[in-house]
């Protein structure tokens, strides 16, 4: 059996003077069974065919629940209670999300239903990603 695609729409706000409300779309393969996907736009589709994605770790989303998580242009950290905070770093500044943590554990259990955290190396084809970091260097 293949393991399924576990897709969602969660509702955000954009953080600033002006509030602004948006559609965040996750989506978890489990072909690549250590990331996730997020997309934005005017109408986040399950499909990710948004004007904005990103692809991120999904250990990322559960450790920014509970503490401040990443180091680079994409950081997840506790907000407020109930609520956890998506920031994306880059050269011009920061934008900042916040969402329901409710929303996101009930999104990351269901990927946890589909990949067992600490399991995710099992789906891997070790021949196939030495190969693809091999042709990556040369």
């Amino acid at each position: 059996m293949v393991p399924q695609i576990v897709e969602d729409v969660i509702e955000a706000c954009l953080v600033g003077p002006e509030p602004r409300p948006v559609l965040m779309g996750l989506r978890y393969d489990p072909a690549d069974p250590f990331a996730l996907s997020l997309g934005f736009g005017a109408n986040a589709s399950l499909g990710l065919e948004s004007s904005l994605s990103w692809t991120a770790a999904r250990e990322l989303f559960g450790g920014g629940l509970r503490k401040p998580s990443g180091l680079g242009d994409l950081r997840v950290r506790p907000w407020a209670p109930g609520v956890v905070a998506v920031e994306f770093h880059g050269d011009e500044g920061c934008a900042v999300l916040v969402l329901s943590s409710r929303d996101l554990v009930h999104f990351l259990r269901r990927t946890y239903e589909v990949v067992a955290p600490g399991t995710e190396h099992h789906l891997l084809s070790w021949p196939d990603t030495v190969a693809g970091l091999v042709d990556e260097a040369g």
